[in-house]
């Protein structure tokens, strides 16, 4: 029998957390003002 403590899950696509809309909010909070601006993962081309 399988212990659920002991299964993960990878939340490979965004479907559980935004993982870009983090990024870019943090991202935003740290940056300078010379830093580029965050540009989100093409997901169609990585």
């Amino acid at each position: 029998m399988i212990n659920p403590e002991n299964i993960i899950l990878f939340d490979m696509d965004g479907t559980l957390c935004d993982y870009d809309f983090a990024m870019e909010r943090d991202y935003n909070l740290i940056k300078g003002l010379e830093d580029p601006s965050y540009t989100q993962v093409d997901k169609e081309h990585p």
